[in-house]
């Protein structure tokens, strides 16, 4: 029986974004932040209860799909059309990471409960898991052959349970790599799945209409709902467990299993809501429509009645799970050490193309108000506790039973909270773990150097003085000075190198004997692949690495033919015009090596494509452009230098002399860009950065009298 409107209200509506609203997620943890994405390609975020944009981020070229608050909320990561994922730390207002590798749009984000992970589904079908700390993918899980709508990771954080556009619902393992279940009763495309908060049981919503929970432990289907009008969008258990909600169009259902039954269903004008999260005795739904999004908020504590079945007035209070009493094993919600944290491995059966970051990317976050965003997002850097913020507001139609007045909330300090309490229910019988899970050591996720701490752990163990201090943000009101803050630490360029230390993929202890090679933990092995898996894995990639060789064959194919044919200005600027770096690195480095071709019309083209170089990530560029610039100061700074200070006057009219002054001045003002770029860089350290000091100190005699 559908219950009335007055269990429920609006709490507020805003325009999000100029154009469409994509995507959007609360902040699970405490319920009072939320995250939009939209076609206008920003992600912006909000305080609910409050009108007004909090931070809005920029950096992605293509329209926003999926967005995602970490566990602690002081992370956020959004995922766009053209498959790229960008993550941003909220306190220290900046982008950590920019993960390149889907080949379509990103539908579904999570972050690991623990871990410096993040899985991404995709259009394109697959699964993919990153490690934030070394930047990169680190394993790549196919099997559903359509998009992929939801992905979570378990309490345990041990499995990845992803839901497909394909009607699939699949169960991936990490610690060996595989899938370890699929579930395929659904006829439709799967909406989204979720974990239990504590027994092994996973809740799946599909376009059937249908509502499937499985049991995790013998892999079977518990019980199914019946088909109903509209199919849900998004679930969400209660914190206890003891009933999940269901979001569907203006509709809230509250569910049982086993069997499967609807306790309560809740009627809300909230449109296709994308998102639900509770919070005390709340919950919190959020739903878009065009560039709007509306925020309502349910009292919880009147949905857990039903009407009796005899049809009389008089309430069942119905409490389908309590701890203890389920037969089902429990996951183990204990949080592993730091020192397991660090050793956190996960098995990979292939490692996915590099994933290419840039973690100097440069977008400045707008802050519509600093005070505001200090409040919610910036506080573990201040020793002043701001008050418990209200967020709750009024101005709800006073036809409704209860107004939003009543529920107000703290928004607690973020960074500086204490984590959850740990939930430890006692252990049923066959209780799946006694001690905190670990995963066994994989040469795939272990780090080159030691990952940062988070930002909670810089804090001291007494709660006293921050160990660091967050840079100075700037806002359209200009820069933020506080007594907080302290002067940015100098940057170190991060740049590829030629050569890796070690070879990428391997894992060394691989060719160590048995007996000195790390132990598997869990006293079990993991199964090894079969012939074809490493054919499969050997043939990954192989196409794409073949078609971009022929292209660049191809493009210096083209280059050696102008050559060939004694027109040496048109083949060098038919390599810088291809706009390939790395047929303009082929095309130099063998040009560097005859010095006597080079002439004024090959410094004009070559210069500004020699200064694209030197900004380049990789070594191997930078060194090429370095090469060719020391052969262009070498052999023509005093013929640049004269013709510049001489000018072009003359007696009488001379078209030589005016051409040549016209490509020294061209050749002076690059060298000139150069000369203050590098001036920046002559701060790096090792062979390249005393290249760049010999350089800029060359590039000086460019201008001495």
């Amino acid at each position: 029986m559908a219950l009335s409107l007055k269990k429920a209200c609006k709490l507020q509506d805003f325009v999000a974004h100029t154009t469409n609203v994509s995507c959007l997620a609360l902040g699970h943890k405490s319920g009072h932040v939320l995250v939009t994405g939209g076609d206008d390609k920003k992600v912006n975020l909000w305080a609910i209860g409050k009108p007004n944009c909090i931070m809005s981020l920029s950096g992605h070229t293509t329209p926003i799909h999926s967005v995602r608050f970490g566990h602690t909320e002081n992370q956020v990561c959004a995922g766009s059309f053209a498959g790229a994922l960008k993550l941003w730390d909220l306190e220290a207002a900046k982008l950590l990471r920019t993960l390149t590798g889907h080949k379509g749009s990103v539908r579904a984000i999570e972050f690991h409960p623990y871990g410096d992970f993040i899985t991404s589904g995709s259009a394109d079908s697959t699964v993919k898991l990153w490690d934030i700390r070394k930047k990169g993918c680190i394993a790549t899980y196919k099997g559903h052959t359509q998009a992929v709508n939801s992905l979570k990771f378990s309490p345990d954080g041990l499995w990845i349970a992803s839901a497909g556009q394909d009607g699939l619902v699949k169960l991936w393992d990490l610690r060996i790599g595989r899938m370890l279940r699929e579930f395929p009763e659904h006829s439709g495309p799967v909406n989204s799945v979720e974990f239990h908060p504590h027994e092994f049981l996973i809740a799946s919503a599909s376009q059937d209409n249908t509502l499937n929970f499985w049991d995790l432990e013998h892999f079977t289907l518990v019980s199914s709902s019946d088909r109903e009008l509209p199919f849900a969008r998004c679930l969400h258990f209660s914190s206890g467990g003891e009933c999940l909600y269901a979001g569907g169009q203006d509709l809230l259902r509250v569910y049982a299993w086993e069997p499967a039954r609807t306790i309560t269903s809740l009627q809300i004008p909230w449109g296709k809501v994308q998102d639900i999260a509770s919070t005390n005795d709340k919950l919190i739904g959020a739903s878009s429509g065009g560039s709007s999004v509306s925020v309502w908020v349910v009292d919880t504590t009147l949905l857990m009645t039903n009407t009796a079945p005899s049809g009389g007035d008089s309430p069942i209070h119905t409490s389908p799970f309590s701890h203890g009493n389920s037969l089902r094993k429990s996951f183990n919600k204990q949080k592993p050490t730091p020192e397991a944290k660090k050793s956190l491995s996960v098995k990979t059966i292939e490692e996915s193309e590099r994933s290419e970051t840039d973690p100097e990317d440069e977008t400045v976050p707008e802050i519509p108000d600093v005070n505001d965003y200090r409040a919610i997002f910036q506080p573990s850097r201040s020793l002043n506790r701001s008050p418990p913020i209200s967020i709750f507001t009024s101005g709800h139609n006073s036809d409704e039973v209860f107004s939003s007045d009543a529920y107000t909330a703290d928004i607690t300090i973020l960074g500086s909270r204490s984590p959850p309490p740990v939930v430890t229910p006692p252990s049923p019988v066959g209780s799946v773990y006694s001690t905190p899970p670990q995963l066994p050591p994989a040469s795939v996720v272990q780090p080159a150097v030691q990952p940062v701490p988070p930002m909670a752990t810089l804090m001291s163990d007494e709660g006293g003085l921050p160990k660091t201090a967050l840079r100075e943000t700037k806002s359209d009101r200009g820069p933020v000075k506080s007594a907080n803050f302290c002067p940015p630490t100098p940057e170190v360029m991060d740049f590829v190198p030629m050569s890796a230390d070690r070879p990428s993929g391997l894992d060394l202890d691989d060719f160590l004997p048995k007996n000195l090679q790390r132990g598997m933990e869990f006293g079990g092995s993991v199964p090894d692949m079969s012939e074809q898996e490493v054919l499969s894995s050997m043939m990954r990639g192989h196409d794409s690495i073949m078609a971009i060789l022929a292209t660049r064959q191809r493009n210096l194919q083209i280059v050696y033919t102008h050559w060939q044919n004694k027109d040496l200005k048109a083949a060098v600027e038919t390599a810088v015009h291809m706009s390939d770096l790395s047929v303009l690195v082929d095309f130099l480095s063998i040009i560097t090596h005859r010095p006597g071709i080079w002439n004024l019309d090959i410094c004009v083209v070559v210069l500004p494509a020699i200064y694209e170089l030197l900004q380049s990530r990789y070594e191997t560029h930078m060194r090429a452009g370095c090469d060719a610039l020391r052969l262009i100061l070498r052999n023509f700074t005093p013929v640049i230098k004269s013709n510049v200070l001489s000018g072009s006057a003359a007696l009488g009219v001379d078209l030589s002399r005016e051409e040549r002054y016209r490509k020294c001045m061209k050749c002076y003002q690059s060298l000139v860009s150069i000369r203050a770029f590098l001036l920046k860089r002559q701060t790096l350290q090792g062979p390249l950065g005393q290249s760049f000091r010999e350089l800029h100190s060359s590039l000086g005699e460019i201008d001495a009298n």
